[in-house]
């Protein structure tokens, strides 16, 4: 499970590290579920910087198409979401101790009855 240091311990820019906080302050995290988090943070940082470059050349090239860092944007996003979703699926959250939906391997195994 990973510690509860919320400090910003990967060096994240401003949106992956407030997301960082939040979901580890939230979950237990198997070190599976950190990486997903690692991922998802990073590609928080990438959407808030292509946010940023929209908002100052606006979201259409010199031709009057929507520009490429328009698109690269909604692509980040549709990642983000993904392993948004995969780190809630698979995490264990603090308070009450019980997991969400597993699904998949990661279900508990039983002994299947004689």
């Amino acid at each position: 499970m990973s510690k509860k240091d919320t400090s910003n311990p990967h060096g994240f820019g401003e949106a992956g590290a407030a997301m960082w906080k939040q979901y580890d302050s939230q979950f237990d995290l198997d070190p599976s579920d950190v990486t997903l988090l690692r991922s998802a943070c990073e590609v928080a940082d990438i959407v808030a910087s292509l946010d940023e470059i929209t908002r100052e050349r606006g979201p259409l090239d010199d031709e009057g198409k929507t520009a490429n860092w328009v698109q690269e944007c909604r692509f980040q996003r549709g990642i983000l979401l993904k392993l948004l979703a995969q780190v809630e699926r698979l995490s264990e959250p603090v308070a009450t101790g019980s997991r969400k939906n597993l699904g998949g391997t990661r279900a508990p195994y039983a002994v299947r009855p004689a």
